[in-house]
């Protein structure tokens, strides 16, 4: 068989796994969303790409899930590894668009969340989503 024709097999069967994959993940996030909308029917529900959280520094890395805002807190559940992360908005100490955040940054604006923690010791997260006016305008509804 000749080289060029080796390549473009490889090729082509790196996309379609790569497909196969993405669908996969895309599938588990409705699958996700559709169990919190069952949840909480009343909160508001969006995807989101975590950007960590900022005790932990920069070793963590970014996951899908979906950010959840309730009557009184702001919840984002991880897809994998499974993890809920709660933010009680009382807690909430400030709200920033950064375009980055612990050295990660994909040019686009993010929601930068500053809270207390259980403890009293101030904490942030970050995350991206498609659409950060409507995420602060629901945490600012409640």
């Amino acid at each position: 068989m000749e080289p060029l024709f080796l390549i473009l097999v490889l090729v082509i069967g790196l996309i379609l796994v790569s497909i196969l994959a993405l669908a996969s993940v895309w599938r588990a996030l409705r699958q996700q969303q559709n169990a919190i909308k069952t949840q909480y029917p009343n909160a508001f529900v969006v995807s989101a790409n975590f950007y960590g959280q900022e005790s932990k520094r920069m070793s963590q890395m970014r996951g899908n899930g979906a950010l959840v805002v309730t009557d009184d807190t702001v919840i984002f559940e991880l897809l994998a590894p499974r993890r809920a992360y709660e933010i009680p908005i009382h807690m909430i100490t400030n709200i920033e668009y950064p375009r980055s955040f612990l050295g990660k940054s994909r040019g686009t604006k993010l929601l930068k969340i500053s809270f207390m923690d259980a403890h009293g010791d101030p904490e942030a997260m970050a995350w991206e989503v498609p659409d950060v006016d409507a995420v602060v305008a629901s945490i600012q509804d409640h």
